[in-house]
């Protein structure tokens, strides 16, 4: 089966948009765990790094739209940042705000990854081979948040219970 190249870029570029809506709410939820989080220093210190992550990944998407002569979607952005936010919020709100931030930042970082793994398969088809290494770039980095997160799940939660048992502040 051939694959029209017409087809192939603007899926392509409609990926690139959700891509970037998607960056932007994970930015929103990272900053966000960083303006509360206190007990957890090497969480703290892996989402600062991912913070600057994000920006590098939408100055990247950026870039690339801007390259085919096309923009983000502000209506797009404008959603998923305000799911991060109220995402952020309710887990704020829990007990276990660690724990579902853990989770939420898992799952986020793998969806992104799948994103990124698709939308070179796409960029490929479409014929724009310039845009593959940023992306990626991008599939690099949350794969390895992804991993970190995944990697760290057990100490996070042993953490949690020891400063719960202590009546200390666990939730974050």
């Amino acid at each position: 089966m051939t694959i029209s190249r017409d087809v192939a870029r603007d899926l392509f570029v409609t990926g690139l948009k959700n891509a970037h809506a998607t960056a932007s709410q994970g930015k929103t939820m990272v900053q966000a765990q960083l303006n509360r989080l206190e007990n957890y220093p090497e969480i703290e210190a892996k989402l600062h790094s991912h913070l600057e992550e994000k920006n590098a990944q939408l100055q990247r998407l950026e870039t690339i739209l801007d390259d085919l002569g096309e923009n983000t979607s502000m209506i797009k952005d404008a959603t998923l940042k305000t799911l991060g936010l109220l995402t952020s919020l309710s887990d704020a709100m829990a007990g276990d705000e660690i724990i579902k931030n853990t989770f939420a930042t898992f799952a986020l970082a793998n969806y992104e990854a799948a994103a990124y793994r698709t939308l070179m398969v796409m960029g490929e088809a479409a014929g724009e081979i310039d845009a593959i290494a940023a992306l990626e770039q991008s599939l690099m980095e949350e794969t390895a948040m992804a991993a970190f997160i995944a990697e760290h799940l057990p100490a996070t939660g042993m953490r949690f219970m020891q400063l719960r048992s202590q009546g200390l502040q666990a939730s974050h």
